[in-house]
């Protein structure tokens, strides 16, 4: 009886995570997909735990990843920081390793 809540609450947690991911993952599909004529209309950004979230990072390493300016990021205010979709894109695109640099057949 026991056993069978426990797998029931791990199948929640892991439905509920799954259905974040799916909002998040859309969410920046949107985002990357809006394309506005005038340059006045603001762009979509990520907040830092949507981005958390994307990369499969921690919110802690990403704040020191910001810090030692290693991440392209805005700061709108004093305390917030968002991250153009497109420029993450471009990030990671650079951050690509070369497979035949580290993996010789």
């Amino acid at each position: 009886m026991k056993k069978e809540k426990k797998e029931e609450k791990k199948k929640k947690k892991r439905t509920r995570f799954v259905k974040l991911i799916r909002r998040v993952r859309e969410r920046i599909r949107i985002y990357l997909g809006r394309r506005r004529s005038s340059k006045y209309i603001r762009k979509r950004l990520l907040n830092i735990f949507d981005l958390s979230i994307m990369l499969d990072v921690p919110v802690p390493t990403l704040y020191r990843w910001v810090h030692e300016k290693r991440l392209p990021s805005v700061k709108l205010t004093k305390s917030a920081l968002h991250f153009d979709p497109e420029e993450i894109e471009r990030w990671i695109q650079n951050k690509k390793v070369n497979e035949s640099k580290y993996w010789k057949n």
